[in-house]
């Protein structure tokens, strides 16, 4: 069946994507003339496999680890060269981690931003923040921020510490909640000895504060909360969970073998892992998919403007 959404979809990353230098390359490859697979992206097949059921789709690239108010602002410039390209009078965000984050200030806090947007869906976003961000702060990380400052912003780390996570939802709650746009939260966690393993640390930091987690953000933090409110308004964020259990990287398309595993690799092994990745690609893959046809739905019976 192929997609009929009226508005394109639009892909937000996460902080310090891992695939920022393929991003670079591909930019400079852009330039003659070639186009990259997506199989290498941060959102791994998800546009490619959203596009071959006829839903438009664009991918997005801001800041590495800057601010959200740095990263809102590039955001929305992004989202207002695509409706320009595409003609769309508004897009529907699907947003991973602080992606999430980024599309909420943009909405709240960039003038007009709101009226572009017919939905926002967050994945794994730390809408109340993170313990991990706390811990680093706590631990002399801001240091380390400070001394990074001439080659590289990671100033963002600081949005995602739990209090300032806290302010932001108490001034965004009721303009949110008057708002048009349309707002779901998926979540997703896993056992840790599945999880991959350089989020190994951090799970075990996020469970001690917050319990269920995907190796980085508490399904807590993911689900946002039920509804929004506002003088004589409530409005509801529609929480949805992965219907199988998903780290971080997972729910954008990516799996590693776990740490016991990967130690000792053997062909069979690699083919085990092979089939395992291919499996968890198809799942997350659908789990957009079900995304794009869920707003569908909702445009069809006037649900979303």
């Amino acid at each position: 069946m192929a997609g009929k959404l009226k508005f394109p979809i639009v892909l937000a990353c996460g902080i310090a994507r891992f695939d920022a230098l393929r991003e670079q390359f591909a930019a400079l490859v852009g330039t003659k003339g070639v186009q990259l697979s997506d199989a290498g992206h941060y959102f791994r097949f998800i546009k490619s496999r959203l596009e071959e059921r006829g839903f438009t789709t664009r991918h997005t690239q801001v800041s590495f680890a800057a601010r959200v108010d740095v990263r809102a602002n590039e955001l929305a410039a992004q989202v207002g060269a695509i409706r320009r390209e595409l003609n769309a009078g508004q897009v529907h965000i699907i947003a991973h981690s602080m992606g999430g984050l980024d599309a909420r200030r943009m909405i709240v806090d960039i003038t007009g931003a709101a009226a572009t947007v017919a939905s926002l869906t967050t994945i794994g976003t730390p809408h109340w923040g993170s313990p991990v961000a706390d811990a680093m702060l706590a631990r002399g990380f801001e240091s380390v921020v400070d001394k990074l400052q001439p080659f590289i912003t990671l100033e963002g780390v600081h949005d995602l510490a739990t209090e300032a996570c806290r302010r932001f939802n108490e001034r965004a709650e009721p303009v949110e909640a008057a708002n048009a746009v349309h707002y779901a939260a998926w979540s997703g966690a896993q056992v840790r000895d599945q999880t991959f393993f350089p989020l190994l640390k951090s799970w075990d930091v996020t469970h001690a504060a917050e319990g269920d987690n995907d190796g980085l953000v508490s399904v807590k933090s993911q689900r946002w909360q039920p509804a929004l409110h506002a003088p004589g308004v409530t409005k509801p964020v529609h929480q949805r969970s992965f219907p199988f259990p998903a780290d971080h990287l997972n729910q954008i398309g990516w799996w590693m073998p776990p740490a016991a595993e990967f130690a000792f690799p053997t062909l069979a092994r690699c083919r085990a892992w092979r089939a395992r990745a291919q499996e968890i690609e198809a799942a997350v893959q659908q789990v957009y998919l079900g995304v794009a046809d869920e707003l569908e739905v909702m445009e069809s019976f006037g649900r979303l403007r």
